[in-house]
């Protein structure tokens, strides 16, 4: 359950060794910071819940929120765990334009995208594709992700 979920989040921010372009650095000895886009307060609140003992967690509930925090200059995200479906920017968009506008590569930011579109299989494969460093259907199990 939630502890293969902790445990993948876990290397895939230690992966995430490289200087943060812009940002700070998180101080020594404090949880890793976890950027959660996603557009649904009860999914947030899961996100929360299942990793706010292992990362502070912020959260954006678009894909321009969280452009706006990678671009404040404030502490650098380790990780983001990214909805598919969200009004405005789709997840898709929003990974397409970390990968290729900004030039973050999977070390820098890695992404998780999540997502209960159907089918997962095509949906897994653009979120490849779009540049996402990993994917997971939700409903999630914590163990897993």
């Amino acid at each position: 359950g939630v502890e293969a979920n902790s445990r993948a989040a876990k290397q895939i921010a230690a992966q995430s060794q490289a200087t943060p372009p812009g940002g700070v650095e998180p101080p020594m000895g404090q949880r890793p910071l976890l950027l959660s886009v996603d557009d649904d307060d009860i999914n947030q609140e899961v996100i929360e819940q299942t990793f706010g003992t292992e990362y502070r967690v912020v959260r954006a509930m678009t894909g321009m929120e969280a452009f706006a925090y990678i671009d404040s200059g404030k502490e650098f995200p380790s990780v983001m765990l990214l909805d598919v479906m969200m009004p405005g920017m789709t997840g898709f968009e929003v990974v397409r334009e970390v990968r290729n506008k900004r030039a973050l590569s999977h070390t820098q930011l890695p992404v998780v995208m999540l997502s209960a579109r159907s089918p997962q299989d095509a949906t897994a494969s653009e979120a490849f594709e779009s540049g996402a460093t990993d994917y997971m259907q939700k409903p999630f199990s914590a163990a897993v992700l």
